[in-house]
């Protein structure tokens, strides 16, 4: 009987062996299966973080395109923001035309035909220059000297003249387009100093009070266009006006001369000059 116990506790035991076999063989596929099927996962999440990986390198490379281009756009605006305050000092020169008035009662005898009258003097139409320089404060405000000469034929009689002319005063600068190193800028300038006219030919030889000095103003405007770092070219109006250059005889209400009486009298003129000019 114990040996027949025995066979039976061994066939029971060598088919638990063999369950145990079996399960063991059919769980590793799985096993095996689930970690491939987990690999698989992995594997495509890895592809798709790589995805995105190349992805993100074209954003990366699309956005160091847009970075290098606001920088350059910053660079360039930089540049022009600041080329007033890096070129502290400008120098410049224009040339052009001037126009000036007749002088209120300065008169002059005039013989003809045996009768002396006396005519009004009239400066024609001149031609002239400027030189001048300054210091830029700001890409807004400067300030500059000038000195300004303009002359020419002069009636009645076979006359000339010839106004000198020197200001000073601020002058203000706004640039039309701050991102663009060679945009249109434009400016005005006020200015005080002292000017002289004089006359001569037979005009100045007929007039007693042939050459006179006062007070000066000026206003001047225009546009400018940087050709290079260094050179712009301008264009310009300009008005200006001597006060109190000449003392002439008072007219009365009836159209005659008041004896011992005399009323100052200034010379204006406007001018349109083109010019250039250098910043350092």
């Amino acid at each position: 009987m114990r040996g027949v116990k025995s066979m039976k506790s061994l066939k029971s035991l060598n088919i638990k062996t063999a369950v145990l076999a079996i399960i063991l063989a059919t769980g590793f596929p799985l096993a095996a299966q689930a970690q491939d099927t987990k690999d698989y996962e992995s594997l495509k999440v890895s592809c798709q973080s790589g995805v995105e990986c190349n992805n993100f390198n074209v954003n990366l490379q699309e956005q160091g395109d847009e970075i290098a281009q606001t920088r350059r756009t910053r660079t360039r605006r930089t540049r022009s923001s600041s080329s007033s305050v890096d070129s502290k000092y400008y120098v410049g020169g224009t040339l052009g035309i001037f126009f000036p008035s007749e002088i209120d009662n300065f008169n002059v005898p005039v013989t003809a035909g045996g009768n002396t009258t006396l005519q009004r003097v009239n400066p024609g139409t001149g031609f002239g220059g400027s030189i001048y320089g300054g210091y830029n404060f700001s890409e807004l405000i400067s300030a500059d000297a000038e000195a300004l000469i303009y002359f020419g034929n002069a009636d009645p009689l076979d006359g000339s003249y010839r106004s000198f002319n020197f200001f000073v005063g601020p002058k203000f600068t706004y640039t039309l387009d701050k991102t663009n190193d060679q945009s249109l800028y434009i400016f005005a300038s006020p200015g005080i100093g002292v000017g002289n006219v004089n006359f001569g030919g037979d005009l100045g030889d007929a007039l007693s009070d042939d050459s006179g000095t006062g007070f000066a103003l000026q206003v001047k405007a225009g546009v400018g266009y940087p050709v290079s770092d260094k050179v712009d070219i301008i264009g310009q109006a300009r008005y200006t006006n001597i006060f109190g250059a000449f003392d002439v005889p008072q007219i009365g209400e009836n159209g005659t001369v008041v004896q011992g009486e005399t009323d100052s009298k200034g010379v204006d003129a406007f001018g349109l000059q083109i010019g250039a000019q250098y910043n350092f």
